[in-house]
């Protein structure tokens, strides 16, 4: 719902430079490359189910440590971290429900499952005007704070 108000929240809040946002977009999608490559191993060691659980409140506990929930103000390094962090147990995430849920279907049906799959994609787009509604009315934090 919120992804698309993290650069604002970095550039407005943490006083973010366009050249360290893009910088910190740069190390993030290798982060995640490298990431990802821990997704096999781990699923081998704690089966895919637990794994997805694991990287979905993972990345949930890495939203909070973003922007602190109001528990604590995090440091410009620690929600970086948590950032980069977010981002990769996201993106570890998808390919392990997706591989779970097409085991789970039978074979002649799984077109239509990578269909609705597909439709994910548009209620992000069309969570991203929630988002926005709550970011401009309550601040980013309580938009994150929705998000998780």
């Amino acid at each position: 719902m919120t992804v698309r108000y993290f650069s604002l929240y970095f550039t407005q809040v943490l006083r973010f430079s366009p050249a360290q946002l893009c910088m910190l977009n740069a190390v993030c999608r290798l982060f995640i490359a490298a990431f990802a490559q821990l997704g096999k191993p781990l699923s081998v060691l704690l089966g895919r189910c637990n794994l997805a659980l694991v990287l979905h409140i993972g990345s949930a506990i890495a939203t909070l440590g973003i922007y602190g929930g109001g528990f604590f103000n995090p440091s410009v390094l620690f929600a970086c971290a948590c950032y980069l962090l977010r981002f990769a147990c996201l993106h570890a995430r998808d390919p392990v429900l997706y591989s779970i849920t097409m085991d789970c279907v039978p074979q002649s049906q799984r077109s239509r499952w990578a269909a609705l799959n597909s439709l994910r994609t548009l209620s992000f787009s069309a969570s991203a005007v929630l988002g926005g509604f709550l970011a401009d009315r309550h601040g980013y934090q309580f938009s994150f704070t929705v998000t998780i």
